[in-house]
């Protein structure tokens, strides 16, 4: 008698080395035979083995944590459409290669200015030297993108306030990777700064 092996869905994600959303959605999709066992599913093992390559679906969240994304700006990548998704057990899982190219590129960026995390700027500076604006420098203060090192309050006008220069150096270094136009956002959500993230 010539049976096919089945087993079950956790097991094969262990003994596989495959993400469980990665091989629910296989499941879900036909690509992989799958069988209700005593509750549980179970899954042709000459599927799996067929099917090794899959690409690896993660869960938002998980994917978030592991490489130091914003969650929020991960969602709204998926939902433009630059990181591929799909619906899992009622959740998003996200593709891992596409999370790894996201966030490395990020981080080539921010390595490039990563000596300059902490040195002070003053604001009308960082808009002259990287030929910003001061709106759009007191945008990204807003959204958390510039860190405020210092703010002093003196006489006479205004309050000077003293920037981290790595933080507009990398906002210099993401517009120039992109066509940079008035009223066109230069950071992106996969370029969300690194010390942004949740």
């Amino acid at each position: 008698m010539n049976l096919q092996t089945y087993i079950s869905l956790d097991e094969a994600a262990a003994r596989y080395g495959l993400d469980l959303a990665t091989l629910t959605l296989a499941v879900e999709s036909g690509k992989i035979k799958a069988v209700k066992v005593n509750g549980g599913i179970a899954v042709s093992e000459r599927g799996i083995t067929a099917h090794a390559k899959l690409q690896t679906y993660i869960p938002l969240s998980e994917a978030a944590k592991r490489y130091g994304l914003d969650s929020v700006a991960l969602t709204q990548a998926v939902e433009s459409g630059k990181i591929k998704a799909v619906k899992v057990n009622g959740g998003i899982a996200v593709a891992e290669e596409d999370i790894k190219r996201a966030g490395g590129r990020r981080d080539e960026l921010w390595a490039q200015v990563a000596h300059l995390d902490g040195m002070p700027v003053a604001l009308e500076e960082a808009c002259r030297r990287y030929k910003f604006g001061q709106a759009s420098v007191y945008n990204w203060i807003g959204q958390g993108y510039v860190r405020v090192l210092e703010e002093s309050r003196g006489r006479g006008r205004g309050h000077k306030r003293i920037l981290n220069e790595a933080d507009v150096a990398y906002i210099a270094l993401v517009a120039a990777e992109g066509e940079r136009r008035a009223g066109k956002r230069i950071v992106s959500t996969e370029y969300v700064p690194p010390h942004c993230t949740t």
